[in-house]
């Protein structure tokens, strides 16, 4: 089994070589969301992809070819985003310092797919009450503390004040009962001083089947009264 990596928020500019239709490489302007030794998340690749596909990346001295792993899905805060790794090993590095693979602090998240009836009618968030730990994804953060109020597979609606502004990037930390769940998410409604509701965009990856446990004891409760939609 491959060793997982911890990836590290790191905004930096690179240039990308994707072929067009016609086989032609047409570069573009990219940006890092976070990377890895051996792989990034891209923004603002203006371009048709698909998982499978190669590009050329460069950035400084460096300069490797990389295979597109997953494509964000459209209509999610994902969308526009790939996921690449480096095929040239040796060929690269970031020139940005990044902790070793697998440390005791390797924490691996994995990004929320939404299905297409799901993107066209979200489903019912239900009652649930716990705490919740928010800090904005940036070095140095303050944790604030939240209640949790509603939850479904998407994400959760959280009371807290003062809540962050809308389209913030958040890290969560979900105590439910007994449960513990971990989160990435991105403020997708600002409901005054009533809270804020978080759309996930990645759950970690041990924490996926506790999630998807909630949400069935949950849906599956006469007690439970399902709240409105996103």
């Amino acid at each position: 089994m491959k060793r997982r990596q911890k990836r590290v928020r790191a905004a930096l500019p690179v240039r990308t070589w994707i072929a067009d239709e016609g086989g032609k490489s047409v570069l573009h302007a990219a940006c890092t969301i976070d990377v890895t030794p051996t792989g990034a998340r891209l923004t603002g690749v203006r371009a048709q992809t698909e998982t499978g596909a190669i590009l050329t990346l460069e950035r400084g001295r460096s300069k490797a070819r990389f295979r597109i792993i997953w494509v964000g899905e459209p209509g999610t805060p994902s969308e526009g985003h790939l996921g690449i790794e480096c095929l040239d090993s040796g060929k690269w590095t970031w020139d940005v310092q990044l902790p070793a693979a697998g440390s005791a602090e390797d924490v691996e998240f994995e990004p929320v797919r939404v299905a297409e009836d799901e993107r066209r009618k979200p489903p019912p968030r239900y009652s649930c009450k716990g705490t919740v730990e928010l800090r904005r994804d940036a070095a140095n953060a303050e944790p604030m503390q939240g209640q949790l109020r509603d939850i479904n597979q998407l994400g959760c609606f959280v009371r807290v004040s003062p809540p962050p502004s809308l389209n913030a990037h958040l890290r969560l930390v979900l105590n439910i009962d007994a449960l513990k769940l971990r989160a990435r998410g991105v403020v997708h409604r600002v409901d005054g001083a009533s809270g804020i509701f978080v759309q996930f965009t990645e759950i970690h990856r041990q924490d996926k089947p506790v999630l998807k446990g909630l949400i069935a004891r949950l849906s599956g409760s006469e007690n439970i009264t399902a709240s409105s939609a996103i």
